[in-house]
């Protein structure tokens, strides 16, 4: 179902960022950006207000190759850690028998995030804890899985499927992959066959170490995060960065793993691999994973890339007016046409000769 929905709309995937910014939180960023360096004033932003633009290019490798870039939007891991945090308020009031207020607080804490401008992931994931708890109070036997396949099939019906389509589907493969297992050691693994599948769809590599090394980090960053969010708002009142210690450990610990990674090749999956995959999701025998990455990686039997395409000789655009045209972009002038596709990490032009 994954491969599906990726296949149809890849295309059109909204970048997330947030629309506006009131002018709080505007005035809140011009005292932090004095307050933090570059970095972990990039990093804090990303981490609470969700807005990437300060981030640097290698501040998103570092990130990207530990596997962590889903932390720079809020979602299931910033909202349960988050709600970790009143855990031990939930245990209180449970033992003095405060059964509504508890329940109340729960359902409030929940229905934040729909306030909220955009956050889909956010909104999904409480959700996903209101629908479990509508369960629960009926007395229901629902295990957890199937209050998910309820949670993305009402969020299909009436939520943020058309309004962002690529975060359905990413929630819906990560979330799923997590909550399909009830061991850890299962989780870790069913995570890693999500990483490897969207490296197959998206054409990327996924590197083992920091993959691991990264699952780690997205724990510790769950413990943390509930501090960050807390401290990340009072500093700019009182010019002090109390977010700092906790924004540097995370910065420590993704430094230092993205180091080690190094020393670890990236690793690809392709369609051999990916059938390999399939079948271990439905067999769980670890050797066909094994054997997945390990063909999936060997290069005798896969062609280089120059034989498949031909080199293209490096072409000088001249300035063009550019205009979009469905998922991509067009110019064209007296010499040449050309189409312009925008990616992760650059563009791609692609220019046809006129005679």
């Amino acid at each position: 179902m994954t491969i599906i929905l990726f296949m149809i709309y890849s295309n059109k995937t909204p970048a997330f960022r947030p629309t506006r910014i009131s002018p709080i939180i505007k005035s809140h960023l011009k005292v932090m950006k004095k307050l933090q360096t570059r970095n972990q004033f990039a990093l804090t932003r990303a981490f609470v207000i969700g807005d990437k633009k300060s981030l640097t290019k290698k501040l998103k490798e570092t990130f990207n190759r530990l596997h962590l870039v889903h932390l720079f939007t809020p979602s299931g891991i910033h909202f349960s850690s988050f709600y970790m945090f009143f855990i031990p308020l939930f245990a209180w009031l449970k033992k003095r028998k405060r059964y509504k207020t508890k329940k109340f607080l729960e359902v409030l804490l929940c229905t934040l995030p729909f306030f909220l401008n955009k956050f889909y992931s956010l909104k999904r994931i409480s959700l996903l804890r209101v629908y479990g708890m509508f369960t629960k109070s009926l007395k229901l036997k629902i295990d957890i899985y199937q209050i998910f396949l309820g949670t993305f099939l009402i969020d299909y019906l009436f939520g943020t499927f058309d309004k962002s389509p690529m975060s359905f589907t990413f929630s819906f493969l990560f979330l799923g992959s997590l909550l399909s297992a009830k061991k850890f050691e299962s989780r870790m693994i069913n995570f890693l066959c999500a990483n490897l599948l969207i490296s197959f769809l998206t054409i990327s590599k996924v590197n083992i170490i920091g993959f691991v090394l990264g699952f780690f980090t997205t724990a510790i960053f769950s413990l943390l995060f509930p501090l960050i969010f807390v401290t990340y708002w009072p500093s700019s009142i009182l010019e002090i960065d109390l977010s700092y210690p906790f924004v540097y450990i995370i910065e420590l610990l993704t430094n230092s793993f993205s180091t080690v990674s190094n020393f670890c090749p990236f690793l690809s999956l392709d369609f051999f691999g990916l059938l390999l995959l399939i079948v271990f999701i439905f067999k769980r025998k670890v050797l066909l994973l094994v054997i997945a990455v390990l063909i999936s990686s060997e290069t005798v039997y896969n062609l280089p890339k120059k034989r498949l395409r031909k080199k293209e000789n490096h072409v000088t655009i001249d300035k063009m007016n550019w205009k979009v045209h469905r998922s991509y972009e067009v110019a064209k002038n007296s010499k040449r046409k050309c189409k312009r596709l925008i990616l992760r990490n650059g563009h791609l032009i692609r220019c046809k000769e006129l005679f």
